[in-house]
């Protein structure tokens, strides 16, 4: 039976899930469906997203949290690899040639990661149950999980839950890598010893990890936390006033407390760091900036070391001096507040300074290059001109350095052009635009800066100091001009007490120089205003680009008409106030400009849908008049295509943002439960099927797509990252990337159902545009001699008989010989293929009688006969109804497995001879079929599908020679394309 009309509950008031929202709708009296109404898919898009980059480093609740990976190294023993923690994952960057870095990430945390530990490599002769180095990674939540994860691989080893409460806040492997320390979030702050050596399978493992010792730490916080590389069984915790020095036995855990009163005078102070300087010495960084060092559980000595906090210590053995060991050569390294790196021989004399604010380096104090993270590592053979020693460096601000030291004389020098890794890095982060044309986006955030990115390269193209938290930012039409919105409503920006920027907005002009990729980026501000006197949350450059809307928390949408005059350094802008569209009963939160420039449609906070004249600033109480309106662009949360969007028990403020795709099929959402998703446009059905995108630890802010939809954009509030996530589209959404109206036929039935529905003058059509707006309708007139009508099929019959062409470009493996040894078996198109050669037609075992025949003087040769035309043919599988997109043959070379694109994929195993069907395997995968492959023994076929987790599938012939088969199992596979 015919589905009821999905968009008659949709139009009306009922109640929905949340208590507000859902109960309130204020804005479902503005919503209409279009005259047109498109068809309805409610399964999940087609494409993949995968992420492809993270701009951002969690710079302000950890310290130490950036690693070289020893395990990764180069020609001349460089480490070619570091990791570090962002929002919810684990994080692994590969240096590459030149400055070229890759990411890859690890992805199994539900929350902020708030620690990083990585495992010391395995020495000669030492115990070590993998013999590899692993990563541990600790999180926020009540209930944590501390992650164990190859970082080679990035694949989960294990993982540790059930003790801890609130957060797992340091984490640290002991000197072989077979414990792990880990101290909790809890009032206790308690402490915990895992043996993660029973978690290695075979020899001397059990596949289990098990807690071994746990104890309440101490009640003052923890800071950091440090194992012994000398003894096995201590370690030392630090934090408020406090040392404790514990001990591991065969009793459990026991702890002791350093003692700071020396001669009647206590040096107790807040310690931030501490490593082990000797079996019996302990160091450790203060809040004053000094180093103490303490022997046994006594303070000992005060080294002056930063003018500032010392945030992090690090004790690092040169092992390529003196043979390496307990009596290789040392370095402490210590990172401070005061912006500087230090570097310290065993007796605490200076060996280099590296100040961040060195004018050589052009880093400014704005960025915030207060030192939370350094790692040290020698290199084995620095050879003429190489850097002996390498200092890795994270800060505040959310910059990663990594500085090369030089020659006797201790020359630093930055490397890789400037920061590794780069990223906002205070309060939240909002604001986000694309530029039309170009692979190139900004973003905006409490941290007060602007900054480019480009898309490509993953570069910071330009960062400005704008003085002021900004929230929302816009592209002009042409790429040429960028708008920002300040203030926040933070306390600390002042906009809780109407802070005097809020309300403010800009105009940038951009001056771009060089050639794409490598280009340079200056700004010059050429407008500044101020009507409102609250946060501006929006703002919006019309299509053609002569209107500027502002949407501000007064409640108001301001709207400026743009003259602009002049271009390149004479460029002139002037910007007038046209109107104010003041009906909205709460702040702005979102608003899109129609197609045509002369319409407004708005969100608020009392969610509201409301239309104004953007000529005039008056509302449109007429909704329905704008019901086949098209819209430049799709950001507002509520309205008649995004009413799917919403899940269950939502409040209205769940979703932050949204954005259609630019061809006009996808729309994407961020909301608070640090998702992002995305849906087939329109979305206007509850429980629409979606891909749903992890990784970020709080609210996300703000997506958008990049030009051409070549990737998804999101901002992370409270993690303060950028994730870019790389889109790929498939084959059969070609239209949709050109900017066509893809329409999914979901089955056989609708097929039917649609072409009976179809009338050419006037019934609704699949695509957005084509179906909606058909301008050839008035071009169209019947002859004046209308031949008769003939609705009979036609007498003729068509069979194929030949094709030229193969799938060469995204398949591979997918060419055999069949089982005579000559004929072959490859497919395109949605056709299987086997070419045969008919021997009949071959001269062999000699030469040609006739002379006039090519290959008559060759001598036991083979050569074509005049014939040579007929000696191919080829039969067809012809059942596949898309794109095939692998073949696989049997070992015997009787079975033929071939797989196709498509929503509901299927697989089609066929006799390899005859190329007839002998069964369809079905209902399993999504999008298309990645791969398939027989066993060994041909009775089994194993496939991958293109959906999100790239399901694999096991398959089993069950009626002999694939008259018919089971599905046996399935199973996830890996989230990174197969």
């Amino acid at each position: 039976p015919a589905e009821a009309d999905p968009f008659a509950a949709l139009s009306g008031g009922g109640r929905g899930g949340g208590d507000e929202f859902m109960a309130v709708r204020p804005y479902v009296g503005a919503i209409f469906a279009p005259t047109d109404k498109p068809a309805v898919d409610k399964s999940a898009p087609d494409g993949q997203l995968t992420l492809e980059w993270v701009h951002g480093y969690a710079s302000r609740g950890s310290r130490n949290n950036v690693c070289y990976l020893d395990s990764a190294l180069t020609a001349s023993g460089e480490a070619a690899s570091m990791v570090y923690n962002a929002a919810a994952l684990g994080i692994r960057l590969d240096f590459e040639s030149g400055n070229d870095k890759r990411q890859n990430f690890f992805m199994q945390h539900t929350d902020d990661v708030l620690c990083i530990a990585v495992s010391p490599l395995p020495r000669e002769g030492e115990p070590n149950w993998c013999q590899k180095q692993l990563v541990a990674t600790g999180e926020l939540g009540p209930h944590p999980s501390i992650h164990v994860w190859d970082p080679a691989t990035m694949q989960p080893l294990f993982s540790l839950s059930g003790f801890h409460e609130k957060g797992v806040s340091a984490l640290a492997f002991n000197h072989s890598g077979l414990r792990l320390v880990s101290v909790g979030c809890d009032d206790s702050h308690s402490v915990a010893v895992y043996d993660v050596s029973l978690a290695a399978d075979g020899e001397g493992g059990n596949g289990r990890p098990r807690l071994l010792y746990n104890s309440k730490g101490n009640k003052q916080k923890v800071l950091g936390l440090c194992v012994s590389p000398y003894d096995d069984a201590a370690f030392a915790t630090c934090g408020m006033k406090h040392i404790d020095l514990w001990e591991v036995s065969s009793k459990g855990l026991s702890s002791k407390k350093m003692k700071f009163l020396v001669k009647g005078k206590n040096h107790a102070t807040t310690i931030l760091c501490a490593d082990y300087l000797g079996p019996d010495r302990l160091i450790a960084g203060v809040m004053s900036g000094a180093i103490y060092e303490c022997r046994g559980e006594n303070f000992y000595a005060i080294h002056q070391a930063h003018e500032k906090t010392c945030n992090c210590l690090r004790v690092e053995r040169d092992i390529y001096k003196t043979g390496g060991g307990d009596d290789a050569e040392g370095r402490i390294l210590s990172g401070g507040k005061d912006n500087k790196i230090i570097m310290f021989d065993l007796g605490f004399q200076k060996l280099y300074v590296i100040d961040l604010l060195a004018e050589a380096f052009g880093i400014p104090a704005w960025r915030d290059p207060c030192v939370r993270s350094a790692d040290v590592r020698f290199t084995a053979d620095a050879g003429e001109g190489g850097a002996k020693e390498r200092v890795l460096v994270g800060t505040q601000g959310a910059d990663i350095f990594e500085f090369g030291v030089f020659g006797d004389g201790n020359e630093v020098r930055l490397r890789h052009g400037g920061a590794i890794v780069q990223g906002h890095c205070r309060e939240e982060t909002w604001g986000l635009a694309t530029h039309p044309q170009l692979p190139e986006y900004a973003t905006v955030g409490d941290d007060r800066t602007l900054r480019i990115w480009n898309a490509t390269t993953h570069a910071l193209i330009h960062v400005e100091n704008i003085e002021h938290f900004a929230r929302a930012c816009a592209y002009s039409p042409d790429g040429t001009k960028l708008a920002l919105g300040f203030g926040s409503g933070s306390r600390s920006s002042g906009g809780g007490r109407g802070s005097r920027i809020d309300g403010t907005f800009r105009v940038y002009s951009i001056k771009r120089e060089g050639a794409w990729p490598d280009i340079d980026v200056s700004l010059k501000m050429i407008h500044e205003a101020r009507d409102s006197r609250k946060w501006i949350s929006d703002i919006k450059f019309s299509p053609d680009g002569t209107t500027l809307a502002v949407g501000s928390h007064d409640n108001g949408v301001y709207l400026y008409a743009v003259d602009v005059s002049g271009d390149g350094e004479e460029l002139a802008v002037t910007l007038r106030k046209r109107a104010v569209f003041k009906k909205h009963n709460s702040y702005i939160t979102h608003f899109d400009f129609s197609a045509d420039g002369q319409y407004l449609q708005s969100n608020c906070g009392a969610y509201e849908l409301l239309f104004s004249d953007v000529s005039s600033g008056q509302q449109i109480t007429a909704a329905s008049s704008l019901r086949d309106t098209r819209w430049a662009t799709w950001t507002c949360t509520l309205g008649w295509p995004v009413q799917g969007i919403w899940p269950k028990e939502a409040d209205g403020t769940d979703v932050n943002a949204v954005c259609r795709s630019h061809a006009g099929g996808l729309i994407a959402t961020s909301d608070d439960f640090g998702k992002v998703k995305v849906f087939r446009y329109p979305c206007v059905v509850k429980g629409a099927q979606n891909q749903e995108l992890s990784g970020h630890s709080s609210h996300v802010t703000n997506v958008r797509f990049s030009a051409f939809d070549a990737a998804l954009l999101s901002c992370g509030g409270n993690d303060r990252c950028i994730f870019q996530w790389r889109h790929e589209f498939l084959e059969r959404d070609d239209n949709v990337a050109l900017g066509g109206a893809a329409e999914e036929k979901q089955d056989e039935e609708d097929e039917e159902e649609e072409a009976d529905d179809f009338d050419l003058m006037g019934a609704r059509g699949g695509g957005d545009e084509f179906m909606a707006v058909k301008p050839y309708l008035g071009a169209i007139r019947e002859p004046t001699h209308k031949p008769p009508d003939n609705p009979r099929m036609p007498t003729a019959s068509l069979e194929l008989e030949w094709i030229f062409g193969y799938r060469s470009m995204e398949s591979r493996n997918n060419v055999f010989y069949a089982a005579d040894g000559e004929s072959l078996l490859y497919h395109a198109a949605a056709v299987g293929i086997k070419l045969e050669v008919n021997r009949a037609l071959y001269l062999d075992d000699g030469a040609s009688d006739d002379p006039a025949l090519p290959g008559a003087a060759a001598e036991g040769g083979r050569s074509l006969s005049a014939k040579r035309g007929e000696a191919l043919s080829q039969k067809f599988h012809m059942g596949h109804s898309d794109d095939i997109t692998c073949l696989s043959i049997s070992p015997d070379r009787r079975f033929i497995a071939t797989g196709e694109m498509g929503r509901k994929p299927k697989i089609h195993v066929w006799d390899a001879n005859s190329c007839a069907l002998l069964t369809s395997l079905e209902n399993v995968h999504q999008r298309s079929i990645v791969d398939v492959c027989f066993s060994p023994e041909g009775d089994k076929l194993v496939s991958v599908g293109l959906d999100n987790q790239h399901t694999h599938a096991l398959w089993e012939d069950t009626g002999g020679s694939w008259s018919a088969a089971n599905l046996v199992a399935k199973g996830a596979g890996d989230s990174n394309k197969v």
